[in-house]
């Protein structure tokens, strides 16, 4: 089974980042992949209105697996009770939406409420910012998307269980390596779709020679590890 755990839909406000649905299942089809993990590009709504719709709608498909995406000045508890029977997770960008510890804690307190795994940009200033959130909050799946296993991260994937990393772009055939030494079962394959695309990010998986990565391991972060986080399919 191949998962993708990291793409976009919508166009960003620049206007620079583009995937519109029709594109986002083509490009899954033309990776061979099963089940794709979508959420909305930027927007200067804070409720992202439209695009939380075209999610939904696109969700429809049942190889999309739709997440819902806001900005966490708004009522978080009431946007997430509101929607959480509707989206399957959270996607959550601390860079554009400029978001505080306190307000990622209050995301995730909503997602604890609703049992949703969330997703957030990552760098190591916001990782070591959430570090109190991910302590405090355990049992809540975190996916940090754009994983390495430099500095903090690899020392917050030793500590935290509740700590996934997605591939997406950033992280090296290297780093993979070293965190599926610590871990192999919390490393999800994903293309940040439209930055890059799902074959281009998959080869980059496949392309691991075995001394980094066994095949099994492989299998794991191409899709076994988020058809078990996701509940998709049988594992």
């Amino acid at each position: 089974m191949i998962v993708d755990s990291h793409c976009h839909v919508g166009r960003s406000i620049s206007g620079l980042a583009v995937s519109d649905p029709e594109r986002v299942l083509e490009e899954q089809r033309d990776a061979a992949v099963d089940y794709t993990i979508v959420f909305p590009l930027d927007s200067k709504d804070p409720y992202f209105k439209t695009l939380n719709k075209l999610v939904y709608s696109l969700a429809k498909n049942p190889s999309i697996i739709g997440f819902m995406r806001f900005n966490p000045r708004i009522n978080i508890s009431e946007f997430v009770k509101e929607h959480a029977d509707n989206y399957d997770g959270i996607k959550i960008h601390p860079r554009n939406s400029d978001t505080s510890v306190n307000e990622f804690r209050d995301v995730v307190i909503a997602a604890e409420e609703h049992d949703l795994p969330v997703i957030f940009h990552s760098n190591k200033e916001v990782m070591t910012a959430y570090e109190p959130v991910f302590k405090e909050f355990n049992k809540v799946k975190l996916i940090a998307a754009h994983g390495t296993a430099y500095k903090p991260y690899k020392e917050f994937y030793k500590k935290y269980k509740n700590l996934y990393y997605d591939t997406s772009i950033k992280m090296s055939p290297m780093s993979m390596k070293r965190l599926a030494e610590i871990d192999p079962n919390r490393i999800l394959f994903g293309s940040d779709y439209p930055y890059s695309t799902p074959s281009i990010e998959r080869m980059r998986v496949k392309l691991c020679p075995p001394e980094y990565l066994s095949t099994h391991e492989k299998n794991l972060i191409l899709g076994l590890n988020a058809a078990k986080l996701f509940k998709l399919g049988k594992t």
